[in-house]
Formats: structure tokens, C-alpha cells, sequence
């Protein structure tokens, strides 16, 4: 049984189906949705009864429940695409039979549903996250960049009240003014924070190095490696 998985809220899926001859081994050419015997069943796990799938012609790339027609008997033989309804995609696991036609040995596909969508470039399906950028970008602006500036005599007391400059090395390279200055977090509870709009022009590098001084206090060093 051929094992594959997919997203649950999938939709207008088309499932490749490879389809053996039962006397030769080799594949099996010039099923139809018509042929004699030829059936289609899908089985949710935990229901008590399988579910048919009425075939019906269809033209190669175009989605229909039930659908099902031969990709090319002559560059892939055996290979068949069969339309999967929307409906069945519930529960975890899935089962597809097809069975019942001349020379042909029953095919049988386990798919698990899972709830994450592993085709989902930004997020790795993982939907609870923000539909945005998770990780420190090469060359894309990023607001409000926060930091800590600390006593430099003891290394840990917050300093507030500073007029901070800042400077990025680049790959390397000699550091640069960044293009914007920071500004302090005026907060209570947050002594001693600033933060720094970063520009396009400030993030262009593959491994960047911030530096953020003040007459008083500690530099501030912090290192990225960036997100392509």
C-alpha cells in the first residue's frame, strides 16, 4: 500500500495512480472511466462504511471529483489521474481503493491528513504564526529594531537619557552609519531601551555586526546572520 500525506484543507486534488497488469507485471494501458468493472472507493478511518467515488471522463489537468483518465500509455504507461473529492478530506487517515478491471491488480493509497501544510513556503504550515517575514531578511527594511544600552563602568545598569549613534559592518567591511539614528523607548519599565529603523541599505549584507554607542555607556554589539 503506498503511503503519501497531505493538508486537510486541500482542495481539487489529483491524485497520480499507477495501475500494474496483472499478467505481464508491467503497467496496465487503456482504462476508462467506463471500463468494465473498474470502481473507485475512499475510506475515512473511524467511519463504519466505504464511500464510492463515481468515475466520469475528463481531460488530463483539469479537476473533477471523480475524474479519472490515462496520463500516456506510450510515455508512462500504467499512470492514471484520479480526481479525489473534496469531501474526503476528513479524520486523519484516508484510504483510496481502485479495483475490478480486466489484468488489473487492485491499487491502494494510505493518506494521512495532517494539519499542517508542509507546501506553505512562508510558514512550514505552521498557520498560528504571523503571514509575514520570521526571520532578520537581507535587504528588507525592518522598524523599530530594539536594544539595551548598559553602564559602562558595571556592564549591567540600564542607561537611559543617551543620544546613541549606531554604525553596521557589512560582510566584513569597515563599519558604516546606519541611514536612521535611534530613539529611546521612554518606558518605566524598560530602562535603558532604543530601538532604530533599520533601512534596505542597513540590511544588506549576509552577516551584519550593529554597533550602537553613547558617551557613558557600553557599545552595543549585536550579530545577524541573515534570511536570504
Amino acid at each position: 500500500m503506498a503511503q503519501l500525506q497531505l493538508y486537510t484543507g486541500s482542495t481539487q486534488i489529483q491524485l497520480n495512480v499507477y495501475i500494474k497488469n496483472s499478467v505481464s507485471g508491467n503497467g496496465l494501458t487503456g482504462l476508462t472511466a467506463a471500463s468494465a468493472g473498474l470502481s473507485a472507493y475512499y475510506f475515512i478511518a473511524g467511519n463504519t462504511m466505504p464511500v464510492l467515488i463515481p468515475l466520469s471522463a475528463v481531460t488530463l489537468g483539469t479537476w473533477v471529483a471523480g475524474g479519472f483518465v490515462e496520463v500516456d500509455p506510450v510515455h508512462c504507461p500504467g499512470l492514471y489521474a484520479l480526481g479525489l473529492p473534496n469531501v474526503a478530506w476528513n479524520g486523519r487517515m484516508l484510504t483510496i481503493i481502485l479495483q475490478g478491471a480486466a489484468q488489473m491488480v487492485p491499487v491502494a493509497y494510505e493518506i494521512e491528513l495532517t494539519a499542517t501544510n508542509n507546501q506553505d513556503a512562508l510558514r512550514g504550515g505552521l498557520l498560528a504564526l504571523p503571514a509575514g517575514p520570521m526571520m532578520f531578511k537581507k535587504g528588507q527594511s525592518l522598524a523599530n529594531f530594539e536594544f539595551l544600552m548598559v553602564n559602562s563602568v558595571d556592564g549591567r545598569t540600564p542607561m537611559p537619557g543617551l543620544t546613541v549613534t549606531s554604525a553596521v559592518s557589512k560582510d566584513g567591511a569597515l563599519p558604516v552609519f546606519t541611514d536612521n539614528a535611534p530613539t529611546e523607548i521612554v518606558s518605566p519599565l524598560f530602562s535603558g531601551m532604543y530601538k532604530i529603523n533599520l533601512t534596505i541599505n542597513d540590511t544588506s549584507g549576509n552577516t551584519l555586526t550593529y554597533f550602537f554607542m553613547a558617551p557613558g555607556a557600553q557599545t552595543t554589539v549585536v550579530e545577524i546572520i541573515t534570511q536570504p
